[in-house]
């Protein structure tokens, strides 16, 4: 009888997939080439996890570089608007200067002058009248038969209406003629040297026959007029130039009066009289039966001023645009894939400080803001410029954002032209100084706050119950008393000030008897100090605060040069971040007051945020990105560790599926052998 066969175990087959051994199929019945997959792929998931942060900071750093792109765009517009100062004045476009023009007569004043003013140009009306212009000298030649036959015969022979092969000199200098040259080759050695002679060379065709050699200097004036010298090697007939040339214009110089003074110049374009003005004289006013006068106004440019308010609008609202994208969230208030930013303190720390700066309110704040009634712009919505959100644009992809500026262009140039000054005090750094020997070189943010201690005793008789010891923490040489008054209710006192204190008020809940800590903003962000220079001792110290003598002075740096010093203020001292120049070698006590619009304030924080600021230190940004990437080269190195882990780990899954295979082929041979038995038994039966 045949006997029931036994169960076999079969093997599975070895492969090579992509470097890889495999193991498929098998006696087993496992599929160990997915096995093995699904194990390593496990193994694997943390390296997955790290690429995913790898390919999230590569986003994240696309969008920190597009921010900082965003944000020195933003910078550069406040740049024009913070007034540099010093140094940086080219930049300041309340500097910007505009030229009016008119005619006493009603003529176009254009067609006699020209005029173009520069920043920092003095703001002022001249009359001008312009009686001769500057002519540049030229000279004719007598006439030649070709332009390119012999014009020069051998030195020594003089016949008429030839050259003499040797040298002459053009204003000094030398040139050298060759027998047989063309009229072509003698204006071609002329202008060789037009670079040092300022004269250069043409030919004029009168006719196939008549041909002359024109000379004119390349400059106008008198002192440009053209010498033409013949000493060595009579290259001219009998040694005289005018053989060969006659003058055809005489050089003239320019000549005009401004404000009836007259002035001459050589030329027609004249930077010299007024600084940062130049004047281009075109005609001259007297050719006509009446002379007029030209009118010329300089004035400020509330053109320019306002395209620049315009520009540093948009690049806020460029910036304010991708704050909203980087947290924009969906229906379900969860940031969107593109808000890459959501998590990044560094993005709110940026928008959170420009806001403050921007919404703050200049000369309306406690001590000196007494407010004069007046309309002087405080604030950006004082120039119409408000604060607004804007609601999105799905069709174009553009989120939702808060804080948006909008700008009432007709109040903005309003406020322009009606205060100026008050506009330019909200954007920009001014400073005063009564010593013209000391010259701000640069500085930093200052606090728009001051600090105040007042001691208060009522026991004390009237006019000595309140006043202040202390300055910013500097005591006062001398106490400075303020007014004590009781009348309101509400308070034990309501304390102020006057003189050099006028507008401080302090409301007192004290019981009468204290001394009290009090830091404000101060109008106008100013500053007002007394600085005593030692040229000769190279020292340089703060002597008081607001016209109030300091017990101890506050030393400042003072680094020498030849031609005075540089005084420095350190960071953390009452005056703030600041380097003045120091001209001069002498002792004097020079007030010094400053004020900081927000313009200059949010230009020196994004300086220290993006790249290229002020000493090209790298910004908080790029410490953000390099932060970032470093993470990236982190990560990196961990999956480069994981994956030789895994490839290992593979290799002992082969190692042990291949003896769990060996040991199924050993148990499938003793199989058949028993099975051959048991086969062999029954058919012995």
């Amino acid at each position: 009888m045949q006997g029931q066969g036994m169960p076999s175990i079969s093997f599975g087959s070895l492969n090579t997939v992509e470097g890889k051994t495999t193991l498929s199929g098998g006696q087993s019945g496992i599929d160990t080439a997915t096995l093995v997959e699904a194990l390593t792929g496990a193994k694997r998931l943390p390296a997955v996890a790290l690429e995913t942060n790898i390919t999230t900071n590569k986003s994240k750093i696309s969008e920190l570089n597009t921010l900082e792109s965003k944000l020195k765009t933003l910078r550069d517009s406040l740049n024009k608007l913070r007034a540099p100062g010093g140094f940086g004045a080219t930049t300041d476009v309340f500097a910007s200067r505009l030229a009016f023009m008119t005619s006493s007569d009603g003529s176009t004043s254009s067609i006699y002058l020209g005029v173009v003013a520069k920043n920092g140009a003095a703001i002022k009306n001249y009359d001008i009248e312009i009686t001769n212009l500057a002519v540049a000298e030229s000279r004719k030649s007598i006439s030649f038969t070709s332009r390119t036959a012999s014009a020069v015969n051998a030195n020594g022979d003089e016949t008429a209406g030839f050259f003499s092969a040797g040298t002459f000199q053009i204003n000094g200098s030398d040139i050298t003629l060759s027998q047989g040259e063309s009229l072509n080759s003698v204006a071609a050695k002329i202008n060789a040297k037009s670079g040092t002679t300022n004269v250069e060379a043409s030919i004029l065709k009168v006719s196939d026959t008549d041909f002359r050699l024109i000379i004119s200097s390349t400059k106008t004036g008198t002192d440009n007029a053209i010498v033409i010298t013949d000493a060595i090697d009579s290259v001219f007939v009998a040694g005289n130039p005018a053989n060969i040339f006659a003058t055809v214009t005489a050089a003239e110089n320019a000549m005009f009066t401004l404000d009836g003074e007259p002035i001459t110049r050589q030329t027609n374009t004249i930077s010299d009289v007024v600084d940062n003005v130049t004047f281009s004289l075109f005609q001259e006013t007297d050719e006509l039966v009446t002379t007029p006068t030209i009118k010329v106004e300089i004035g400020k440019d509330a053109q320019k001023v306002s395209e620049a308010i315009v520009a540093f609008i948009d690049a806020y609202n460029d910036f304010r645009l991708f704050f909203g994208k980087q947290n924009e969230r969906d229906d379900d208030n969860r940031f969107v894939d593109t808000a890459l930013l959501n998590d990044s303190s560094l993005l709110d720390s940026i928008s959170a400080s420009i806001l403050s700066n921007l919404t703050s309110v200049v000369g309306v704040s406690n001590p000196f803001a007494v407010d004069d009634g007046t309309t002087a712009p405080k604030n950006l919505t004082n120039l119409g410029i408000t604060f607004n959100d804007f609601q999105g644009d799905e069709e174009n992809g553009i989120a939702t954002a808060t804080s948006i500026l909008e700008l009432d262009a007709a109040i903005l140039a309003d406020k322009i032209e009606s205060n100026f000054d008050a506009v330019k005090k909200l954007f920009a750094f001014s400073l005063t100084s009564t010593s013209s020997n000391l010259n701000l070189f640069s500085r930093g943010n200052i606090s728009s706050n001051e600090a105040y201690t007042i001691v208060v005793d009522d026991t004390q008789a009237p006019g000595f119950k309140a006043y202040v010891s202390h300055i910013d923490g500097n005591a006062l040489a001398t106490p400075f008393y303020l007014n004590y008054d009781t009348s309101n209710p509400n308070v034990t006192a309501t304390i102020t000030g006057s003189g050099a204190l006028n507008g401080f008020e302090f409301f007192y809940r004290g019981d009468g008897t204290s001394t009290e800590s009090f830091s404000t903003q101060i109008a106008e962000g100013r500053k007002d100090y007394t600085i005593a220079v030692d040229g000769t001792a190279d020292t340089a110290r703060v002597t008081h605060i607001r016209g109030l003598a300091l017990t101890t002075a506050i030393d400042l740096t003072y680094t020498a040069s030849s031609t005075g010093g540089a005084i420095t203020s350190a960071a953390t001292s009452t005056l703030g971040e600041l380097t003045f120049l120091h001209f001069g070698s002498g002792t004097e006590a020079i007030d010094v007051s400053y004020s900081q619009g927000f313009a200059d304030k949010v230009y020196n924080y994004l300086d220290g945020v993006v790249e290229g600021g002020a000493g090209a230190v790298q910004g908080l940004v790029q410490d953000e990105i390099d932060n970032l990437t470093e993470s990236n080269d982190n990560f990196q190195t961990t999956i480069e560790r994981i994956d030789a882990q895994v490839v290992t780990y593979r290799e002992q899954l082969l190692i042990k599926f291949a003896a769990l295979e060996a040991a199924i082929a050993a148990s499938n041979s003793v199989l058949d052998l028993l099975e051959a038995q048991t086969n062999a038994r029954n058919n012995s039966n």
